[in-house]
């Protein structure tokens, strides 16, 4: 009898010595574990504050160790669009648990939204572009409605500022009208009439660009039917003394 309560005695301190000792290797996989999360979680937020200050200065920054930072050691993410919020610089958003970030472009602005630097959109591409026909221009000016574009209004006119006029070489500088040929060029060659009468002839007017920004033009050539040089207010004249 004393030899059979040995035994069950010897049992029970065998079954308390393996459930410790599980209990203990339960906690100590459970600490790792949570430990691990606590490096990728970590990593990952760092890796977004590194990208928000990134963005601050390159919106178009690609902010690629996201990539690697916020995935666990099979590849998959350590919550949903954990990738996306880390290139949006929403080191606050990461965290276990987490319902990750919308799809937004650089800015964090969502797709398919105006940005706060109006009038920039973000398409479904992910792409900010200038839209000012769904995002309105900031108070003060207007919409450019084929280029997307805002522009303040000026005394130019119809010419937006800092644009070419359909004029050459008129260029709206802050709401003057100047003459840039450097940046609008200036007219194309044309023919016309250069004698009335009988005495008709045909003249290419041509121009060229000078450095105070006007157009300089001259007769290139004549084509006179009745006068063997110029032919000019009815007379005919040697073509070095053709004026306009």
């Amino acid at each position: 009898m004393a030899k059979a309560q040995g035994s069950l005695e010897y049992l029970i301190i065998i079954a308390v010595v393996l459930a410790v000792t599980a209990i203990v290797t339960l906690i100590a996989v459970n600490s790792f574990g949570s430990q691990q999360n606590r490096y990728f979680y970590t990593s990952c937020a760092n890796a977004a504050a590194v990208c928000k200050t990134s963005l601050s200065a390159n919106p178009s920054a690609q902010c690629s160790a996201c990539d690697t930072s916020c995935v666990f050691s099979n590849g998959t993410e350590i919550f949903p669009r954990a990738i996306t919020c880390c290139k949006q610089g929403k080191s606050d958003m990461i965290y276990d648990g987490s319902p990750g970030c919308m799809p937004a472009c650089r800015d964090g602005t969502p797709y398919e939204e105006c940005s706060e630097n109006l009038p920039m959109y973000c398409d479904d591409a992910g792409n900010l572009v200038p839209n000012c026909n769904i995002c309105p221009c900031p108070a003060g000016e207007s919409c450019n409605t084929v280029t997307g574009t805002c522009y303040m209004p000026s005394d130019c006119g119809s010419v937006p500022n800092g644009q070419c006029s359909a004029t050459k070489p008129l260029y709206c500088d802050n709401g003057v009208l100047v003459k840039r040929c450097d940046l609008c060029g200036c007219p194309s060659d044309s023919f016309r009439p250069c004698c009335d009468g009988m005495d008709a002839c045909t003249c290419k007017w041509s121009y060229s660009c000078l450095s105070n920004g006007a157009c300089d033009s001259y007769i290139e050539y004549t084509n006179c039917r009745t006068c063997s040089d110029c032919c000019l207010n009815g007379q005919c004249r040697n073509l070095a003394n053709c004026p306009i």
